[in-house]
C-alpha cells in the first residue's frame, strides 16, 4: 500500500491562482449555458418570450447544476482544465452531500473571496464545513486535451457574444417594420410563391430613432432566395417604408 507521505506529495494543496482560474472557468460556463438555454427556450426572442414558467425552471436548473458541478469525483470542468480536484481530509473523494454543502457557501461568494485572500491557510468556509481541500490532481488529463476543450468553450462564448449583439438588432422596431413591409409586398410574394423564412444574419444600420436600412435574405416557398434592400423611416409613432429593392 502506498504510504501517506507519498499520497500527500502527489496530491499537494493547490495554489490560489489555479483555484481562482478553475472557479472562473466554471462560472464562465454557468453564465454561458444559462444565456444559451434561455435564448433557445425563448425561440431567440428574449425578452419577449411568453414562456415565463419554463424560463424560471431553466434558470433554476442552471443554478442547481452549478452547485452540483463537481459532485463527480470532486472534479468540475474548471478543475479538470486546471488539473485540480477536491479531496476529503481522509484523502478520499468526499461524499456527494459534502460536495453540495461545500458549494452552497458560494451563495456568499464575496465573503468566501475575502476569507481566502486573508486566510493564511487559503481554505474557504465551504471547505471548513465540508472537511474538504482542493489539491493538485495527479491523474489529470494531458495538456492538449484540456486546452483544446477550453479553446472550444471560448469559441462558443464568442458565438454567444455575437448572438447578444445580433438579437437586439433583429428585435428592434425598425427591423420588425421592415419585415412587415416585405411580407405585404406583392412583387416579393409573387416571385417567391410566399415567404418561407429569412436569413439568420441580416446586415444594415439603424440611424438613431429616425431611419434604418437593411439587407435581408428572404427565402421563398418555391425554393428561391432574394436579397431585399429596404429602408424605413420614423413618422410620428410608426416606422414607414422609405424604399425597397430586390
Amino acid at each position: 500500500m502506498e504510504s501517506l507521505a507519498k499520497k500527500k506529495l502527489k496530491t499537494r494543496k493547490a495554489g490560489l491562482s489555479r483555484r481562482f482560474a478553475a472557479f472562473f472557468i466554471d462560472y464562465f460556463l454557468f453564465v454561458l449555458f444559462l444565456f444559451l438555454s434561455v435564448l433557445i427556450l425563448s425561440d431567440f426572442n428574449y425578452p419577449e418570450s411568453e414562456n415565463s414558467l419554463s424560463l424560471v425552471i431553466t434558470v433554476a436548473t442552471n443554478f442547481i447544476l452549478f452547485f452540483l458541478r463537481d459532485v463527480y469525483s470532486g472534479v468540475s470542468f474548471g478543475k479538470w482544465i486546471m488539473g485540480l480536484r477536491i479531496l476529503g481530509i481522509s484523502e478520499k473523494v468526499p461524499s456527494t452531500k459534502s460536495l453540495i454543502v461545500r458549494n452552497l457557501f458560494l451563495i456568499v461568494f464575496p465573503v468566501e473571496f475575502v476569507l481566502i485572500l486573508f486566510n493564511v491557510s487559503g481554505i474557504r468556509l465551504g471547505d471548513k464545513f465540508a472537511n474538504t481541500i482542493v489539491v493538485n490532481n495527479y491523474k489529470k488529463a494531458n495538456s492538449f486535451l484540456r486546452f483544446f476543450s477550453l479553446g472550444s468553450i471560448v469559441c462558443v462564448f464568442i458565438g454567444a457574444i455575437f448572438l447578444m449583439t445580433l438579437l437586439p438588432f433583429k428585435n428592434s422596431d425598425p427591423y420588425k417594420a421592415a419585415i412587415f413591409e416585405i411580407e405585404k409586398n406583392e412583387g416579393i410574394l409573387k416571385e417567391l410563391d410566399g415567404i418561407e423564412g429569412y436569413g439568420f444574419i441580416p446586415s444594415g444600420r439603424i440611424e438613431g430613432n429616425q431611419e434604418a436600412f437593411f439587407h435581408i435574405n428572404v427565402f421563398g416557398v418555391n425554393g428561391k432566395e432574394i436579397l431585399v434592400k429596404i429602408g424605413v423611416q420614423k413618422d410620428s409613432a410608426d416606422w414607414l417604408l422609405k424604399k425597397i429593392d430586390y
